[in-house]
């Protein structure tokens, strides 16, 4: 949908799913998308034609950031448009592309029978294209395994002299359309297999009908989806004109097949969650950030915290040197101390680690407090752990965006975080944990403990009962989230309404 003046594409998607008749109307959605003025509506009925049977991709254009808002939080100064976008379309189960070329392709890819895993044996009979066609796929993420030797023995002997079998099978220029006929049937069986790739031009030595007339057949009586990589354009014309008459779909390209492949494989069905219910305690929570506009003080923010269940460490906010005085030694040491007021406290060295004595209480609080817009000093307790963020911002007409990733500085020095469109499921926050290039520090590496993932997940989830509570949140951050195991610690918030 280009100029959508008067219908846009949530009216076209809205009325595909109202009109759907099983049988009659078509399975495989393909748009162009420049604006979505209705984002429920086009999640909505995604998910309703998704769940129907049909398969859904697009193209969205307008996606560079003309400009930055300025943003309180390291969530804020990080999310856009376009990432909203992103996970509407995730949320929807829409297969986003970024070209019509990659649009195209993975059409073609969806008219097969589902891929129901990464696992693909590619059958050729000249070796680089399938030395290609196996560097897109791995390199992407999925997988040309080799097949074992005892099992591939029976059918290297149905082929000449030379062929290979290991993964990509090469059958040689010389290959038949009898040999062809056995690798795919062979591979079809395999367990270890998910779909196949054909790739088949013409070395000039004979027709390709045989070979041709054989894939066809192949792909109609096969349980995995078999595609097709046809690259003699000229050569084979007249046999590739047939196969296309006969209801075939090929590509002309190892990689153009790889990346549509990368895209179907990376799909994750639409989670729909459950009729969301708000907090129990709805009504202390808003009375507590009851008339309150733009940034929230630090310590009524852990009090949003204590009441949805996000454990912190003890602390208390002071104004002068006694009450710091009074306040470490009541706390006990090591202590944090932070400046009260900035948003990005480091920037300014507004936090102090490892504070051990009533010297270094005095020291700090009198450098702290004179920054500039301190409002006080926080003393709290010193936690260690793996430092991790949960974020949201919320996005003009999409609603909250909810991140995770490490925390601390590493999030705007690493960038690594993942992003969901709100509510957020158990499974859907699982998803983003596991999603990130840090997985396995949060598991734990070279002995460091690290958080358990279940724990991160509930966090997240509470995040986002408390956005269905009060939708009026611009912005929160909870960075860092300090975890080791099952034990998590929000040692800072930022909230902005």
């Amino acid at each position: 949908m280009g100029n959508a003046v008067q219908t846009c594409i949530e009216d076209v998607l809205e009325y595909l799913n109202e009109t759907y008749e099983d049988g009659k109307s078509p399975k495989i959605i393909l748009m162009y998308i420049e604006s979505i003025k209705k984002p429920q509506v086009l999640l909505k009925n995604a998910q309703e034609l998704i769940a129907k049977g049909c398969r859904l991709a697009a193209v969205k254009s307008g996606i560079s950031d003309a400009g930055g808002r300025a943003a309180a939080s390291h969530t804020g100064a990080m999310l856009n448009s376009d990432m909203a976008v992103d996970a509407l379309f995730r949320k929807a189960g829409i297969i986003r592309c970024n070209s019509r070329g990659e649009l195209t392709a993975l059409g073609a890819v969806l008219q097969h029978p589902k891929l129901n895993g990464k696992r693909i044996a590619i059958i050729t009979h000249a070796g680089g294209p399938g030395v290609m066609l196996t560097d897109v796929l791995t390199i992407g993420g999925m997988q040309v395994p080799r097949l074992p030797d005892e099992l591939m023995s029976d059918l290297h002997n149905e082929l000449f002299e030379g062929a290979s079998t290991a993964n990509p099978i090469d059958i040689l220029a010389t290959g038949t359309s009898e040999q062809l006929e056995k690798c795919i049937a062979f591979c079809d069986k395999l367990e270890d297999i998910d779909g196949i790739v054909v790739i088949f031009g013409s070395p000039g030595l004979f027709s390709n009908i045989d070979a041709y007339r054989v894939i066809r057949e192949q792909q109609n009586s096969c349980l995995k989806p078999i595609y097709t990589i046809l690259p003699s354009i000229l050569n084979a014309k007249e046999e590739m004109d047939q196969f296309v008459d006969e209801g075939g779909v090929f590509f002309e390209d190892e990689f153009v097949l790889g990346n549509a492949l990368l895209s179907e494989s990376r799909y994750v069905a639409p989670v729909v969650e459950n009729e969301v219910e708000k907090l129990k305690n709805e009504a202390e929570i808003k009375a507590l950030l009851k008339g309150r506009k733009g940034l929230i003080p630090t310590h009524i923010g852990f009090e949003v915290l204590d009441l949805i269940g996000i454990r912190r460490p003890k602390n208390k906010i002071v104004s002068t040197e006694s009450e710091a005085i009074k306040a470490a030694q009541k706390l006990g040491f090591p202590l944090v101390m932070k400046v009260v007021g900035p948003a990005h406290k480091s920037d300014v060295g507004g936090v102090v680690l490892d504070v051990v004595t009533v010297d270094a209480v005095k020291e700090n609080f009198k450098r702290l407090i004179g920054i500039k817009n301190a409002a006080g000093v926080e003393l709290c307790q010193m936690e260690r752990g793996l430092e991790v963020l949960i974020g949201v911002k919320k996005e003009p007409g999409f609603g909250h965006i909810i991140t995770c990733g490490l925390g601390g500085i590493f999030v705007e020095i690493l960038k690594d975080i993942q992003y969901a469109l709100a509510p957020v499921t158990r499974t859907e926050a699982l998803g983003m944990i596991r999603a990130l290039k840090s997985y396995k520090m949060i598991q734990g590496v070279r002995g460091k403990e690290g958080i358990s993932e279940e724990v991160f997940a509930d966090v997240i989830c509470k995040v986002s009962d408390l956005l269905v509570t009060v939708p009026e949140i611009e912005e929160l951050d909870l960075n860092p989230l300090m975890g080791h195991g099952h034990h998590r610690s929000a040692v800072d918030v930022v909230i902005k309404i």
